[in-house]
């Protein structure tokens, strides 16, 4: 069981709204774009395997420079976390770069923008390649590090094992 996680400073809110007539509740848009831009991560996610498990996201405000974004983005601003759990590894990686599936996989991807976002992108799409411009970051435990929010890998592997 190999965990991964996903950084991003797109709003990716898991709504569940799967509909949008505007006729019987303009106020749905908000809620069923951060939907749609959760589903392009999700597929994205499954492009490669079928994950045993995914979080829903967790929205926290973070001081930037824990993370590792592009240069561009600093200060304090929202950022949206996913953890994914896979059977095998090196699913999304190389010998050199555990994460470098995840990178290509996920550059260049268009988003939604205007939801609940408190960073402002130069473009309304996923950025992996760019060191200035990166609004997505990728992770294993091993490269969470102590300074983001606690994730409790080893309780979070434990519980999957005994499913």
């Amino acid at each position: 069981m190999f965990i991964y996680v996903l950084s991003t400073l797109f709003d990716i809110t898991h709504t569940g709204v799967l509909n949008y007539k505007p006729n019987v509740d303009p106020g749905l848009l908000i809620k069923r774009n951060q939907q749609r831009n959760w589903q392009v991560i999700y597929q994205l996610l499954q492009l490669r395997t079928q994950p045993m498990t995914i979080t829903k996201p967790v929205v926290t405000t973070a001081e930037l420079s824990q993370y590792n974004f592009g240069s561009r983005y600093q200060g304090t601003h929202k950022v949206w976390t996913t953890i994914w759990v896979v059977e095998q590894n090196d699913l999304y990686g190389t010998r050199d770069n555990s994460i470098k599936s995840l990178l290509d996989d996920f550059n260049k991807i268009p988003m939604v923008v205007g939801l609940e976002e408190s960073a402002i992108f130069e473009k309304n799409y996923l950025e992996t390649s760019d060191d200035d411009t990166a609004n997505i970051c990728f992770y294993t435990p091993n490269t969470w590090g102590n300074n983001k929010f606690d994730i409790d890998f080893h309780s979070l592997e434990n519980e999957l094992s005994a499913k």
